[in-house]
């Protein structure tokens, strides 16, 4: 079980490390303020959860869920909440996305510096090809209700940008934004175990790790890489922002009200 760590930005207790959940509070951000624990919460798919574990989700409160994931993840890994209180669960309609991890695990034939440049590629994609659901998601921390969950199927690359974005607009620094996302690092071996459940990802068994461990690892260059994009393509992330996601700075105070304590 992952480990808790009240008021911090960290993994929740009493849920699987291989959920790859955590709480988004506890980060300082310029102006002296910290992100509010409790409210914001990144993960990867929620799915196949024991009665303790539905528990444990049950006691976080969530009211709101962004499903990040494209229509045939959804369809093949549905995610079945079994909690009374009634949660907003949105989602976009889109088809595929270059982050799905089995499109990503078909990449047979490269070597480790291939992979790696794939992964960088796919990095520089992401903010185009999903600026409709970060505007979504935005949308719904703004004016929807709180706490929040939003996930992927790995809750490392769509995740992992989104939540930098998140902590990028509250005025977290960048060193706080990578180690947010290097977090998933200790949640690397369970989520491959848990493909390895997955009929679809049988043939990984049967490989070394090294080929494939290269899409699990956290490396802050590869986030680095979407804000270089976002530079190249816009001039600032600020700019990215507002463009692309609707998120100008009235929208900024609007967030940083709703989130920083």
């Amino acid at each position: 079980m992952a480990e808790s760590h009240p008021g911090r930005n960290g993994p929740v207790s009493a849920l699987p490390a291989s959920l790859n959940l955590r709480d988004l509070g506890g980060i300082e951000t310029a102006d002296g303020r910290r992100t509010r624990p409790g409210t914001l919460f990144r993960s990867g798919v929620i799915s196949r959860l024991d009665d303790t574990a539905l528990e444990a989700l049950d006691g976080l409160g969530i009211a709101t869920v962004y499903d990040l994931r494209a229509n045939h993840e959804r369809e093949q890994r549905q995610v079945v909440w079994h909690l009374e209180r009634p949660i907003a669960y949105h989602t976009r309609d889109y088809e595929v996305s270059l982050a799905d991890l089995d499109a990503m695990f078909a990449q047979d034939g490269f070597s480790n510096a291939e992979l790696q440049a794939f992964i960088v590629t796919v990095y520089r994609s992401l903010p185009m090809e999903q600026s409709d659901s970060f505007k979504e998601l935005f949308h719904f921390i703004l004016h929807g209700r709180l706490p929040l969950l939003f996930y992927c199927t790995g809750g490392k690359d769509r995740t992992g940008i989104a939540a930098a974005l998140i902590l990028f607009a509250l005025g977290a620094s960048q060193q706080d934004i990578d180690r947010d996302y290097c977090l998933t690092e200790g949640a690397a071996e369970g989520l491959l175990e848990r493909l390895l459940q997955d009929p679809r990802y049988a043939r990984l068994g049967t490989l070394p790790r090294a080929r494939f461990m290269p899409m699990m690892v956290c490396d802050p260059t590869n986030l680095h890489a979407a804000f270089d994009e976002m530079k190249q393509r816009f001039g600032s992330v600020e700019a990215y922002l507002e463009t692309q996601l609707g998120v100008r700075p009235k929208e900024i105070l609007r967030l940083r009200e709703r989130l920083l304590g």
